[in-house]
């Protein structure tokens, strides 16, 4: 759902992003892991994704998934 419309590869990484962070917010942590991943894993190359990383390993610290 989003990002359905958006075509840039950076603006899709910045939306992803984004989207991830509002679930952080709102305590959604496995919802904000999925979208982590999934930035961290497809847009590596996007100045984005080093951010991703440590928000992902933040949220999966915060969920206690260390073995993960």
């Amino acid at each position: 759902l989003y990002g359905a419309n958006v075509t840039d590869r950076d603006e899709l990484a910045r939306t992803k992003l984004l989207t991830a962070t509002l679930y952080r917010r709102y305590g959604q942590h496995a919802r904000a892991i999925a979208v982590l991943a999934e930035l961290v894993e497809r847009y590596r190359e996007q100045p984005t994704a080093e951010l991703a990383a440590n928000l992902l390993l933040d949220s999966m610290i915060r969920t206690q998934q260390y073995d993960q």
